[in-house]
């Protein structure tokens, strides 16, 4: 069995499958692993994204607006952020 990855870079490994990824859909795909930890969020997840892209490791790629007042963000992997996984990620979470 593969040992549990930090959840923010297991957020940059689901999205180095080559995916455009919005919250929503990162939080559904890792539900089963993270979804009974305390921080498992939208709030942390915002939080999560927008420091993978202060970090130049995701960019994000579009938005559109979700209801009256809120926006739901689309991001992909940068190339630092593939890099990255090249270099780091461990042998047992590698195709």
């Amino acid at each position: 069995m593969r040992e549990l990855l930090p959840v923010r870079f297991r957020i940059l490994h689901e999205m180095g499958k080559g995916k455009e990824e919005d919250i929503t859909t990162l939080m559904n795909k890792l539900k089963e692993e993270y979804g009974n930890e305390k921080h498992f969020n939208e709030k942390e997840f915002i939080d999560h994204l927008l420091t993978l892209e202060a970090n130049g490791l995701v960019e994000e790629t579009r938005f559109e607006l979700k209801g009256t007042d809120d926006i739901n963000s689309y991001y992909k992997i940068s190339d630092a952020g593939k890099d990255l996984l090249k270099n780091y990620l461990p042998k047992a979470w590698r195709k």
